[in-house]
């Protein structure tokens, strides 16, 4: 008669053994019955959260006249990649950013006929928080935009010593004002999207 027994593991092989009665010898011997496996299930890693779209959505307004400028370039860029828009008749822009954690350095630059350019070096989030960007109209009028630099810093010459224009600051005061004749803000409802690095 054979009585089994099974030796088990946690992984790897396991044997299962049956004790048998040899009526020839009058002795127990030890009889192999089955060989089985038992695998540990490994740990499923836990799932892939995609980096949410950020989105540059504004508008481009004269200073001085606090009026909504359209036609002007707005140049987002992202390491060595680059997006553009020009603003629609309302002034707006609307640059989708895919793939991209907020924290990536960016630089918004934009320029207009007629006006200085801006510039605005920051994260990608906090450049996308700007509802409104402020041009300054030229002294003269009949004076051209000045070369950018690499990068999309722009300069007051060619020569050494030229200097890099940075974005106007106005006072909570100036924002208050202009902001009070402007129309209200409207959304613009197509986009350029930007995948940088693609």
């Amino acid at each position: 008669m054979i009585s089994p027994r099974a030796v088990s593991k946690t992984s790897g092989p396991a044997v299962l053994i049956g004790f048998g009665f040899s009526s020839s010898t009058g002795t127990a011997i030890l009889i192999p019955v089955a060989v089985f496996y038992v695998i540990r299930q490994p740990t499923p890693a836990p799932p892939t959260v995609p980096t949410p779209d950020i989105e540059l959505s504004g508008r481009v307004v004269d200073f001085e006249k606090a009026t909504l400028v359209g036609g002007a370039d707005v140049q987002l860029i992202v390491g060595s990649s680059s997006q553009s828009q020009k603003t629609n008749q309302d002034g707006s822009y609307y640059i989708k950013v895919v793939n991209t954690p907020g924290n990536t350095p960016a630089t918004l630059n934009v320029t207009a006929s007629g006006f200085e350019p801006s510039s605005e070096v920051s994260s990608l989030e906090k450049v996308a928080d700007l509802p409104d960007i402020y041009l300054k109209a030229l002294a003269s009028p009949a004076a051209a935009p000045p070369p950018s630099l690499p990068g999309g810093g722009h300069t007051g010459g060619t020569g050494k010593g030229a200097t890099v224009r940075a974005k106007l600051l106005l006072t909570p005061e100036q924002l208050a004002k202009i902001k009070a004749e402007l129309p209200p803000p409207k959304k613009r409802t197509d986009f350029v999207l930007f995948a940088p690095g693609k």
